[in-house]
């Protein structure tokens, strides 16, 4: 039964109305159907109702980087995931480089739900101070960077001041 216009849809008869064969279901059977549909899903566990933790930060930490920052930057990213994928999560947040050094002091070998002694043996591991004299060159080099604002600049060389022992 095609037309101009597309398929017409037959319209139900006398008899299917009185005998209640409609085409679409009775509100009350259709309220059953979208439980029973509700109750499938939430028992097949296909809805994950967890929130994701936000995408992991751009910068992965290198030597020489901020460590004191990059912790703060993964604790706030590796809270937010469960307990028995932080560890793999933190690894992610390290480079090549740094994660070839960190296996090779066998940071992760010890107990792996304990984030709080991985980070810490992570801090005497990374968080290497530079000798005075070289942060007296850092002070002495600095100069007010595009587009940086003059708090941003002022803050960044009174805290190589305080570590350059002026």
């Amino acid at each position: 039964m095609a037309s101009r216009a597309g398929f017409k849809i037959p319209k139900p008869t006398a008899r299917e109305m009185k005998d209640g064969k409609l085409p679409c279901p009775s509100p009350s059977n259709s309220e059953d159907v979208v439980d029973n549909i509700v109750k499938k899903i939430l028992a097949s566990d296909a809805l994950n109702l967890n929130p994701t933790p936000p995408l992991p930060p751009t910068v992965k930490f290198t030597a020489g980087c901020n460590y004191p920052r990059w912790e703060l930057q993964a604790r706030a990213y590796t809270r937010r995931l469960p307990k028995e994928e932080q560890i793999v999560a933190l690894l992610g947040l390290l480079t090549r480089d740094v994660a070839d050094r960190v296996f090779r002091a066998n940071v992760f070998d010890g107990d792996g739900d304990d984030l709080e002694a991985t980070f810490a043996q992570l801090r005497e591991l990374l968080d290497t101070p530079l000798h005075p004299v070289e942060y007296q060159t850092q002070f002495h080099a600095a100069r007010q960077e595009m587009g940086e604002t003059t708090d941003a600049y002022a803050y960044r060389v009174r805290s190589g001041q305080v570590r350059s022992g002026f």
